[in-house]
């Protein structure tokens, strides 16, 4: 978990996982897994289905991983109603 002066996102609203990008290196990790997806369905879909899946699969898991290590409160459930801790490492 990191502290709130380091975190790329903060918490989501509602369920698991970050919510808004905060930070300009959140906002180029979000482009970046953007493209990786878009080239890879415009160059490699036709060609082969299994490598798109592939591709696709290999940048979700290294974005969702990011994700969770450079969110605010780290990888649980938001409760909207629940105030957010502000504890420090």
């Amino acid at each position: 978990m990191t502290r709130d002066e380091e975190a790329w996102f903060d918490l989501g609203s509602y369920g698991y996982g970050p919510g808004m990008p905060r930070t300009w290196q959140a906002w180029g990790l979000c482009a970046a897994y953007s493209l990786v997806n878009v080239a890879a369905a415009w160059l490699v879909v036709d060609r082969s289905p299994i490598g798109f899946l592939t591709i696709a699969a290999g940048a979700t898991i290294l974005f969702l991983a990011t994700c969770a290590r450079w969110t605010r409160t780290g990888r649980r459930w938001a409760n909207p109603a629940a105030p957010i801790s502000r504890e420090k490492e």
